[in-house]
């Protein structure tokens, strides 16, 4: 008589444990509907019983108690419960698209600092004193008397100039060619689109870093990411012709007439080789 009492109590407890355990489903529609206050309230009852839920379940329940604290303006507890998530997966990261980049921003910066905490102190290297390693002394050669050797070099690099100030700017001064059009054309189109886009890059990025609204959050991401890419396809388009004007003008050979120019400037100065070689430069503008 007694085992089946025992037995019956057993029973009716282990049912009211069962029945007493909260789902995640149930937090997590408190979650979706904002109520923040209730989801709190939750959490803390299931982390008291961690031992009745998995990992993953109690990871889940912390990201949605802290984005909830977050939410209430309690960013300190926010912080700790974010802290909580790293002590059981270091690795843990949170979904950008279905995140605020606030939080994100906070949850960065959590696992940043604890990383800090945990990183392992770096290993010296000993010193190995009994086994000194001997130096030898340094020797002064005696210095030999320089032969001056001069060279004079004459070119002109004023289309060079002309095209690292502006790509197709030098080719169209040495020559009016379709070519030389294109490139200025391809040039100055690109740095235009460059400026626009870094400017609406920028100003969408701020847009999505800014925007709090989950619904939103995708759509403003997306115009970012366009802006984005949009950005680095002009860049790269000014650079690439920027890139093929220089090679053009330096594969191209001047004629006799290009290189007369009315200015010049002539320069002269010792290399660094031991003959002393006088190198002198005439630069024509």
């Amino acid at each position: 008589m007694n085992k089946i009492i025992l037995f019956i109590l057993l029973f009716f407890s282990l049912l009211n444990a069962q029945q007493s355990k909260i789902p995640v489903a149930n937090i997590s529609r408190e979650f979706d509907a904002f109520n923040y206050a209730t989801v709190i309230q939750l959490a803390d009852k299931v982390l008291e019983k961690k031992a009745d839920y998995s990992l993953d379940e109690i990871k889940q329940v912390l990201r949605m108690k802290a984005i909830s604290q977050y939410s209430q303006g309690d960013e300190i507890a926010a912080y700790n419960s974010f802290k909580d998530i790293l002590k059981l997966d270091a690795a843990y990261s949170l979904d950008p698209v279905s995140t605020s980049p606030k939080i994100i921003v906070l949850f960065e910066k959590v696992k940043k600092e604890y990383q800090a905490e945990t990183a392992s102190v770096k290993k010296t290297i000993p010193v190995d004193t009994l086994h000194p390693v001997e130096i030898p002394a340094y020797t002064q050669q005696p210095e030999k008397q320089p032969q001056i050797t001069k060279i004079v070099v004459a070119a002109d690099y004023s289309d060079n100039f002309r095209s690292m100030v502006f790509p197709g700017w030098g080719m169209l001064h040495r020559e009016n060619s379709v070519k030389s059009w294109a490139v200025a054309a391809v040039s100055a189109l690109s740095l235009i689109s460059s400026i626009y886009y870094i400017n609406d890059c920028n100003t969408k990025e701020d847009n999505y870093l800014n925007e709090v609204n989950r619904a939103l959050i995708q759509s403003k991401y997306n115009s970012y990411n366009t802006a984005y890419k949009m950005r680095n396809l002009s860049v790269t388009a000014f650079i690439a012709s920027w890139v093929y004007a220089q090679i053009d003008l330096m594969l191209s050979p001047q004629t006799p007439s290009e290189t007369n120019s009315n200015s010049s400037v002539k320069l002269g100065f010792f290399s660094t080789a031991p003959d002393k070689t006088l190198i002198s430069f005439q630069l024509s503008f």
